[in-house]
């Protein structure tokens, strides 16, 4: 194998990555309500640090809220 090609294949295999890693935010973004209370896109969202920032929060909400509902703890 080639410099060029393992390079290649390296390089790859990043893109990859990134691509999982930006389809799991996407899936975790359609799964919350977030865009109905908020409106912000989905790419706001990705490139934007606070808007990400406030993203988890509001799915770590939801995902608190879920979990004392199951438990019948609901304030």
């Amino acid at each position: 194998m080639s410099l060029s090609a393992f390079l290649s294949a390296i390089v790859l295999l990043a893109i990859g990555f990134v691509v999982l890693y930006v389809l799991s935010i996407y899936l975790k973004y359609r799964k919350s309500s977030y865009y109905d209370e908020s409106g912000i896109s989905f790419l706001k969202v990705l490139f934007d640090k606070g808007s990400y920032g406030e993203f988890l929060i509001f799915s770590g909400l939801e995902k608190l809220e879920r979990h004392l509902f199951l438990r019948g703890e609901m304030l």
